[in-house]
């Protein structure tokens, strides 16, 4: 059978039976009513179900996710807050170790400079009997003249070692009779 011809004869068929009923678009206001409530009753469900709460969730989501960025913003200004102050207690700190390692290396070597100011006075009274002593055979009176006017001391025949000025002037002196 052919098929141009099969579709042919329902065209025919559907164009003489609209010529039968008369004119072909009848607009019905009420069947448009109708349509427009149904339309307007599954817009008001669907916006009441679905859209309202979906609305609503988002809407939530969106503010929680505002806060978090705040709170997270405010959380890097407070460690950046507290990075800073870290650093200038630290800073500080190291400040005031330094000055407290300053003022005790002062102290200590004024300390030690006085003890050694003392030690060596009271070797010059100690040496001024040792020298006026018979001494044995290998040792000798050795003198300083630069220590205080001059300096008497006791020690081996070797080589001076000058106790006065210590490393500073260590073969300063001479051995006497």
């Amino acid at each position: 059978m052919d098929l141009f011809a099969l579709v042919g004869g329902i065209a025919q068929g559907a164009t003489a039976l609209q010529s039968e009923e008369g004119p072909g678009l009848v607009i019905n206001g009420f069947w448009i009513i109708v349509s427009a409530a149904n339309f307007l009753f599954f817009l008001f469900l669907i916006w009441t179900l679905a859209f309202k709460p979906i609305s609503g969730m988002l809407s939530m989501r969106r503010e929680r996710i505002e806060r978090g960025l705040k709170d997270a913003e405010q959380a890097r200004l407070d460690r950046e807050s507290a990075d800073q102050e870290r650093r200038a207690t630290l800073a500080e700190a190291r400040r005031e170790s330094n000055e407290i390692l300053a003022r005790a290396q002062k102290v200590a070597q004024e300390t030690r400079d006085a003890d050694i100011a003392a030690t060596r006075e009271r070797f010059k009274a100690l040496s001024a009997l040792a020298v006026t002593m018979e001494l044995p055979q290998d040792y000798a009176v050795a003198f300083c003249p630069m220590y205080k006017g001059g300096s008497k001391w006791v020690q081996k025949k070797d080589k001076i070692a000058n106790p006065y000025y210590g490393s500073q002037m260590l073969t300063c002196g001479s051995f006497v009779n």
